[in-house]
């Protein structure tokens, strides 16, 4: 009987416990859950403040140029509104942090004076105006609200100082700087080249240990004071990194992050104050960049020469031959005749402005310019074709000289 009764209570002990386990696993799994959505939703906001900047930038320039931008500025007016009170329609959470909050405070109440002056260039013209002096404050408060300090927080720095605490002890100087900016700025426009530094500049962050400095030096500069690590510590942050812009690389392709990276140790350097250890870690960047270059460029050969043999393959000898990267819009010459009216590389949807603007009449360039969008192009491929072939006919220069025939071919080459 007694051991019926055991047998009892250590049925129900077992059963409660795992209720309670299961109870707590629930738990777990939405606390879980709710740190996820907020990470995500702080990562939009991060954009979002980023894109309020790069859209700024956008508005002066052709302010500037005597385009009034009615719309964008009520975009503007609409994202600061969202990042400050939060937005479903923008996916936007509404941050609890206090110096955020201030920050868009600032921000808003700046933008109205940047719309004044705005006005004012309107009416007596840039040069008149403040509206440089006044966009740049603007860009420098949307980079202190991008979560990362700006150059004059990286200078304090290099003199020494980090809030008034002087740097010294063990410490190395890490130096980064973004491959391929201008090629993006160039090709895909400036938009996307700020979206580019954001993208690093998130991933830098959160890459790097919060007690450790990081920062945006300027530009497509950045920079990390990592205090009281040895070389071995170091040289594993700057693989995390590595490995942090990696999968998100892999994740966009569209717009993969390539930069080059390094460093300098207090400990290496006698009596090396940290603006010269700036210096020596500079250097090694450089180094790095001339290593990234020579390994891109080899990878740039391969898939030239792999292009070339499939055109070979499949028995067409074309005078000229560019290759094109549509994920990434951007196109560079293989092969070409003398003269060849394109550059040697950029932007593919330009080009393909370029090429029927040259080679078609008027009246055949609404049909050419359709047959060499992208999106028709993948319509193509997705159906299984693997070429398509374009017949132009037009005259020579503007004065209607000689007649000229040719074709253009698009072979898919690879898909991946």
């Amino acid at each position: 009987m007694k051991k019926k009764k055991s047998k009892k209570k250590t049925s129900f002990i077992s059963k409660t416990a795992m209720t309670v386990l299961t109870i707590i696993l629930i738990i777990l799994f939405f606390c879980i859950m709710s740190m996820v959505e907020k990470i995500q939703g702080t990562a939009r906001v991060v954009n979002y403040a980023g894109l309020v900047r790069g859209k700024t930038q956008r508005i002066i320039k052709l302010e500037d140029a005597g385009e009034p931008q009615d719309t964008m500025i009520a975009d503007i007016d609409a994202y600061i509104d969202s990042l400050r009170n939060g937005s479903s329609e923008l996916d936007l959470v509404c941050l609890d942090d206090r110096d955020f909050q201030d920050k868009m405070t600032e921000l808003a109440s700046y933008f109205e004076e940047l719309k004044a002056e705005i006005l004012l260039v309107r009416e007596k013209g840039y040069e008149n105006t403040a509206i440089i002096e006044k966009s740049e404050t603007f860009f420098k408060i949307c980079d202190e609200a991008t979560g990362l300090p700006n150059k004059n927080k990286c200078e304090e720095i290099l003199e020494g100082s980090d809030g008034g605490e002087e740097i010294s002890g063990v410490y190395a100087v890490c130096v980064f700087d973004l491959n391929n900016l201008r090629t993006i700025n160039n090709s895909l426009g400036h938009d996307k080249g700020d979206e580019y530094i954001r993208s690093f500049a998130v991933q830098f962050r959160k890459a790097v240990p919060e007690e450790y400095f990081v920062g945006r030096n300027g530009g497509d500069e950045f920079l990390a004071i990592l205090r009281g690590l040895n070389r071995e510590e170091v040289e594993a942050c700057m693989n995390h990194i590595r490995t942090q812009t990696a999968e998100y690389s892999r994740q966009h392709p569209e717009m993969p992050i390539s930069y080059a990276g390094g460093y300098a140790l207090s400990t290496e350097f006698e009596d090396c104050d940290i603006r010269e250890l700036f210096r020596h870690a500079d250097q090694n960047m450089y180094i790095d960049k001339n290593r990234a270059k020579m390994e891109e460029a080899a990878a740039e050969r391969k898939i030239s020469l792999e292009a070339l043999d499939v055109v070979k393959r499949k028995g067409y000898h074309f005078s000229s031959c560019i290759y094109c990267n549509a994920r990434q819009d951007q196109y560079r010459i293989l092969r070409a005749v003398s003269g060849f009216f394109l550059a040697g590389d950029g932007s593919y949807t330009g080009a393909a402005e370029h090429i029927v603007q040259s080679i078609t009449d008027e009246e055949k360039r609404k049909e050419m310019r359709r047959m060499l969008d992208l999106t028709h192009l993948k319509e193509c491929y997705q159906k299984g074709e693997e070429s398509v072939e374009i017949l132009c006919e037009y005259r020579e220069g503007s004065g209607g000289g000689a007649l000229c025939r040719g074709k253009v071919t698009i072979l898919f080459y690879d898909a991946a």
